[in-house]
Parts: structure tokens; sequence; C-alpha cells
């Protein structure tokens, strides 16, 4: 339990970039492109932010981008 609550903490230097990325990935995964068959695609940030921030703040980032996404837009999954 205890290496697990080390890994969720977020420096207050990474606060900043935490929400430039978040803005940025919603910003790129509200833009569809066609796909064949009628359907479309968006892209998917969560491995960018993963790099960028390390996988536990990525899936707290994902994770609002995605609640948003799909209550605020209907969109996103």
């Amino acid at each position: 339990m205890g290496a697990a609550s080390d890994s969720l903490r977020i420096s207050p230097q990474k606060v900043p970039l935490l929400g430039l990325s978040a803005a940025f990935i919603f910003a790129a995964q509200m833009l569809n492109f066609p796909v064949l068959g009628g359907t479309s695609g968006h892209l998917v940030g969560s491995v960018l932010l993963a790099c960028l921030l390390g996988p536990s703040a990525a899936i707290i980032v994902m994770t609002a981008i995605l609640v948003v996404q799909c209550l605020g837009f209907a969109d996103g999954g």
C-alpha cells in the first residue's frame, strides 16, 4: 500500500504540465476524422500522457478528459 501511494504523488512542478497536457489531449481527441465504412475515429493521447507525466498521473488526466467528453459533449470513449 505504501508503494502505491508514493507513485500517486505529483510534484508541484508537474501541476502546470498536467493542465496543459490535459487541455491539449482534450482538444486533439475532439477532432474526429472519417474512417472506412461511415464511422469516425479520433486520436488517443493516453500513451503521450504516460510518457510525459507517468502512468498514475496519466490515468487521472485521461479519466477527467473522458468524463468531460462523455457528459459534456456525448463523445469519447
